[in-house]
Parts: C-alpha cells; sequence; structure tokens
C-alpha cells in the first residue's frame, strides 16, 4: 500500500531527508546564493538529474512560506521564453500591485521589482536556454535578485550570446548536475521506496536495480516507473491485502515511465520546436539547410539559423530528435516515441 504517493511524484520536490546524492551541489548552491542580496548561479545537466530540486530546495530553505522579508518565484522558460514574459511573471509573483501582461513595458516591470529594496528576493529560471533574449538574465539579476538559472548546457546557453553580456554573466557560480549513475538511481529509489510503502519489501533491490540500469541516469523515469510498478500491481490485483510488484509489473513500468515523461515534456514544446519535430518526423533525415527551408517555409515569422540550432539542441536533449554526422555531414531526424 503507497502511504505517501507524493514521494512516488516525479514532478514534486522531495523532503530534504529524500535527497540523495546531490548534497555536494545543495551545499554550493546555497553558498552562491546566501549572500542576501544579488547572488547568482547557474545549474547545468542533462534532464534529471536533480537541477530544479536543488533550487526549489534551496528557495525553500531560505524563503519558507510566511516568511515576510523574503520571497520567491519560479519561471519555466519553456513556457515564459520572451524577455518581457519572465519579466512579468517575476514582476507579477512578487510586487503586491496590480500589473499587466500586455500594457506594462519591461522598464515599469524592472521598476516594480526593484521597489522591493528591503526583501530578499528568489528567482529560479528554469530551463533557462529556451530564453530567445538571455539579457533578462542580466535584467533580474541587476535588480539585485537571487537568482538560479538552470539549463540542459552551458555551452548552449552562452552560445552565441554577446561577449559583453557573456562577460557580465560568467561571474556566477556554475555548478555541474551529470547523470546519475545506475547505482545512484537505485539508492535514490530505495529511499523512494522506504517512505512511500508501508512495505517496502513489496519492491526488492534486484528489481530497483533493474529500473536504474534502463533509465538513462534520469531519475524522473525511474521514480515514474516505480509509480508505474506500483499501479500495475495494485490494479493487477486489487484483492490482496498487500501490495506485491512483480517482475512482469517492472518490466512493463520502465517503457511506460520513458513514454510518458516523453509525452509530457513534448507538451511544452513552443510552436517553431513543433514544426520542426514534425517537418522531422514526416520527411526523415534532413540536412541543417534543407530542415531551415523547411521551416521558413511552413511558419510565417522564421527564427533565425542559430536560434533554430539551438532549439535542436534543446529537442536533442530530451530525446525528441538525434543528430548523425558532423559539419557538412551533418543531420538531424525525429526520435519516434516508444
Amino acid at each position: 500500500m503507497l502511504v505517501q504517493p507524493e514521494v512516488l511524484d516525479e514532478d514534486e520536490t522531495p523532503k530534504h531527508e529524500l535527497v540523495v546524492h546531490r548534497e555536494h551541489e545543495l551545499r554550493r548552491l546555497r553558498g552562491a546564493v546566501d549572500r542576501g542580496s544579488s547572488g547568482l548561479a547557474y545549474l547545468f545537466g542533462p534532464p534529471g538529474t536533480g537541477k530544479t530540486m536543488c533550487a526549489q530546495l534551496v528557495a525553500d530553505q531560505l524563503s519558507p512560506p510566511g516568511h515576510s522579508r523574503s520571497r520567491s518565484v519560479y519561471v519555466n522558460c519553456w513556457r515564459d521564453y520572451e524577455r518581457h514574459d519572465v519579466l512579468y511573471a517575476v514582476a507579477d509573483e512578487l510586487y503586491e500591485g496590480t500589473v499587466h501582461r500586455h500594457s506594462t513595458g519591461r522598464a515599469a516591470l524592472l521598476e516594480r521589482i526593484d521597489r522591493l529594496d528591503d526583501t530578499e528576493r528568489w528567482v529560479i529560471l528554469d530551463e533557462a536556454d529556451q530564453l530567445r533574449d538571455k539579457r533578462v538574465v542580466y535584467d533580474l539579476w541587476e535588480s539585485e535578485l537571487n537568482l538560479v538559472v538552470i539549463g540542459n548546457s552551458e555551452t548552449d546557453f552562452f552560445d552565441g550570446m554577446d561577449q559583453r553580456l557573456r562577460s557580465r554573466l560568467a561571474v556566477g557560480r556554475h555548478i555541474e548536475c551529470p547523470a546519475y549513475s545506475a547505482a545512484e538511481i537505485s539508492a535514490i529509489l530505495q529511499a523512494r521506496a522506504a517512505a512511500a510503502f508501508q512495505d517496502a519489501s513489496v519492491v526488492s533491490d534486484g528489481q530497483l536495480d533493474y529500473v536504474a540500469e534502463r533509465v538513462d541516469g534520469d531519475a524522473r523515469k525511474g521514480i515514474r516507473a516505480l509509480r508505474e510498478a506500483a499501479d500495475l500491481a495494485e490494479e493487477a490485483h486489487p484483492e490482496r491485502g498487500r501490495l506485491v510488484i512483480t517482475e512482469e509489473d517492472i518490466r512493463e513500468a520502465v517503457p511506460a515511465a520513458r513514454e510518458a515523461i516523453q509525452r509530457k515534456a513534448f507538451d511544452q514544446l513552443h510552436d517553431h520546436q513543433q514544426v520542426l519535430f514534425e517537418i522531422l518526423r514526416d520527411e526523415g533525415a534532413l540536412a541543417p539547410g534543407e530542415l531551415y527551408e523547411r521551416y521558413s517555409d511552413v511558419v510565417d515569422e522564421p527564427r533565425a539559423k542559430r536560434t533554430v540550432r539551438s532549439y535542436l539542441s534543446k529537442m536533442e536533449h530530451y530525446n525528441y530528435v538525434e543528430s548523425a554526422g558532423e559539419n557538412q555531414s551533418r543531420t538531424w531526424d525525429a526520435v519516434a516515441f516508444e
């Protein structure tokens, strides 16, 4: 029986005691931003490596609910990727007065953010490599916010950035969250199972190892697989007084979890990224120039080639597209859902 089902929700920030193999990164992040104001830190790493978890845990520790002198805001840059949208999201959350999304200009939004001078403010920019105009990072940092910027690749984040802006933003602390090893994923799942189930023996260490070896170092997939397995066991034998996860449940749960994670993230792709995916899915592998030509024919306002390259790189991190070859022989292709 599940006694804490939220522990097996890959989108929920866990309690600190359930954090496994990210203590070092948590200490470094807290050291970077626990300075009262104007801290800047970057968390880079593949999907499912605890970046968002670390940022939210530190923000919760330093600005607990009800603490009037400290406030935090989370911005998902998949959704809010325009400079104005990010500033609006921050101002709307932190400023106590009325803020209008469409009629309030950038200068007015920054003025409202700046008015909270006596309050410690924490902003998490998640999936920040999605930002169209990364000057917004400097906008926020210049407003003396504690800023945590999360992305998949440091190279992709700074690629194409104006040298002057790059030198200003490079001063932040850079923290890497590498893909978990299979042993680390197994330890994470053991901790989650012990908290989630009334009896942790419903799933064996061998079953957890099986999952850990098949989720590509992505803790989200492992946690989702454990929940899928529990649901399968409960559905298959509702008459049992005790939940028992079988080998078959585990084998079915892993691909189900991979697909669920991929589909959920796919819904976050914005229109231009979905167009690129659909072109590759329909036409197969294309050279970058051919892909850009097809894309430009489809959309009304095509983005610059450099921007499209960044879109493809982001999509490759999430396994929607894959590249083959180098330089002139490079091609892009869609990855089919399982």
